[in-house]
């Protein structure tokens, strides 16, 4: 059993990436990431993870304190493209693309290159149903436009 949230990546600008969340079809909020670039580019910090399906686990952050969603594709939590490597990407609140750090925010809200109304705790909350259900869940990310 599996469930998938789809992550659609949409708006590509020199300094951010914006996009949506889906859960079962329908739309659940907006995203905000760092700049998407080519297969083994990467500047630390400042560039979104590959778009492809990840595994979601929940782990306590000791930077946040609380519970959080983890994405990865590799040992450790670890996110790879076969060249470059993340660690620690996490799915939570934040405004601007200052606060990413390759991470992905998630709001209910969106002006321009800022999200707002942070959607990240209920996501958690949902995931957290579905792993108690037995659910096996992924974050598929695609890039709709570049």
């Amino acid at each position: 059993m599996e469930k998938t949230i789809i992550h659609k990546r949409k708006t590509f600008s020199p300094r951010a990436t914006l996009g949506e969340v889906f859960i079962e079809d329908k739309h659940f909020c907006y995203t905000l990431e760092d700049v998407v670039r080519k297969a083994g580019e990467k500047t630390y910090g400042k560039t979104a993870i590959p778009d492809m399906e990840y595994y979601v686990d929940i782990t306590y952050s000791p930077k946040y304190k609380r519970d959080m969603i983890i994405l990865y594709n590799a040992e450790n939590y670890t996110v790879t493209d076969g060249v470059a490597t993340w660690s620690g990407i996490r799915v939570h609140g934040g405004n601007n693309v200052e606060d990413t750090l390759g991470c992905v925010l998630v709001g209910y809200n969106k002006y321009k290159e800022t999200i707002y109304k942070r959607a990240d705790r209920e996501l958690v909350k949902i995931v957290k149903k579905w792993i108690n259900r037995g659910y096996k869940v992924n974050w598929r990310i695609t890039n709709e436009e570049i």
